[in-house]
């Protein structure tokens, strides 16, 4: 089901599409309606949408800065300008923000329909796509941190882990860059309380690649103050245009960043020969993910271990966690096992299933306790419980709670 948005000045516009789309298109339901697109924007920031339908021009903001901001940060939605003719020329300048089309008032229906069925067919290639990336995203994350660290001991060993992994370009043409990009901590508390869930890596990777857009870009460190990228150019490297990248960060993202460093290799075997032959940088690189102190490491699973402890009732996930603790999620991921012994579900499950427990022993409905640990689904929450303690819920409220009843009466 493709969840559409649709933002008009006028109620009747707003109307008249709304009611087509439920009533005619089952494949889509509307999400929102607003008259203008602050309020879409507002309303987005908590919610998702597949697909917006604008109109250009309206109060507060237009739907041609509505546009541009979806595309920035929510790139996999899908905007659909309307307007009327004598606008035209202002949807010329809607193209360069991705706009799926551009229907004339008063809106065709079956044009409308058309274009809807071209962005959902859109955005399912999409989905195929990224689901295919997020797949490899860890192993790009863990090969270039263990190219950092000097992890492969020789360039065979390299070649060989290559080998094995998807990377969209070959390893003789592998040359770029390493840059740090610095934003102080008022910047990121700033981000949060201006853009609420969107996590500042997530909107800097999105400068990065606006940027860069030829390049191939890998976010690879992230501390409390410092985000590491690579950006694979496969062409001998020249010069890197860092003050449009500080320019786009700060137009866009009302954030004052800096740029610490920019290392220019030409091949992945030039960066791996230059971090052995300077054991400095490897002993900074080990330093910044956390390798080599151990009390860092334990104050960084501490962190952890209370963030899953305070928040194991949200819908929490592992790439939360690592944000909390300034890791990127395919390090934490492996740091969290090498440290605890459990993998970051695993932990989280177990939280979850102590605390359910506890709950069972209350006058508390069963569907309310999954609720409350942190499962929207009731048949997730019984297969988990199950597999912890054999038990479902019911059985171990009606039978193991009862037994602990009857020894503590026992004299």
């Amino acid at each position: 089901m493709m969840r559409v948005v649709i933002v008009d000045d006028e109620m009747i516009t707003r109307t008249s599409l709304k009611d087509f789309i439920c009533s005619q298109l089952s494949d889509y339901e509307v999400a929102g309606t607003f008259s203008n697109g602050q309020e879409a924007l507002d309303w987005m920031r908590t919610h998702s949408a597949d697909i917006v339908i604008t109109d250009i021009r309206m109060p507060e903001m237009d739907g041609l800065e509505l546009s541009r901001i979806i595309q920035e940060s929510y790139p996999t939605t899908m905007v659909i300008i309307i307007s009327g003719y004598s606008e035209f020329d202002y949807a010329k300048q809607a193209l360069q923000y991705n706009v799926s089309n551009y229907l004339l008032k008063p809106v065709d229906l079956e044009e409308l329909a058309s274009s809807l069925e071209n962005c959902r067919q859109s955005i399912n290639r999409l989905r195929t796509m990224r689901q295919e990336l997020d797949y490899t995203k860890e192993e790009y994350e863990l090969f270039f941190i263990d190219l950092l660290t000097n992890a492969f001991s020789s360039y065979e060993a390299l070649k060989q882990r290559f080998g094995k992994m998807k990377f969209p370009f070959p390893l003789e043409k592998s040359g770029g860059f390493l840059i740090r990009l610095s934003c102080p901590e008022e910047a990121n508390r700033h981000f949060h309380w201006n853009y609420g869930q969107e996590t500042l890596s997530t909107a800097l990777m999105n400068m990065v690649q606006m940027t860069f857009s030829d390049a191939h870009v890998y976010l690879i460190i992230k501390t409390r103050y410092h985000y590491d990228f690579i950006l694979i150019t496969q062409e001998e490297p020249g010069r890197l245009d860092t003050g449009l990248l500080l320019d786009h960060i700060e137009q866009n993202l009302h954030l004052f960043c800096s740029i610490d460093s920019v290392i220019c290799f030409s091949s992945l075997e030039k960066l791996l020969d230059s971090r052995k032959d300077r054991p400095a940088d490897k002993e900074a690189a080990r330093a910044s993910i956390g390798q080599n102190d151990p009390s860092r490491d334990d104050t960084v699973i501490q962190k952890a271990i209370a963030f899953i402890e305070t928040h194991y009732a949200m819908d929490l996930t592992r790439e939360d966690v690592a944000d909390a603790v300034y890791l990127s999620s395919a390090y934490f991921s492996r740091f969290f096992k090498q440290k605890t012994g459990m993998s970051f579900l695993s932990y989280l499950t177990t939280v979850r299933m102590k605390k359910a427990i506890e709950l069972l022993g209350t006058r508390m409905k069963i569907n309310d306790i999954a609720k409350a640990v942190g499962y929207q689904s009731r048949n997730r929450f019984f297969i988990n419980f199950r597999q912890y303690t054999s038990y479902s819920p019911t059985e171990y409220r009606r039978y193991i709670l009862k037994m602990g009843d009857v020894h503590d009466e026992t004299p």
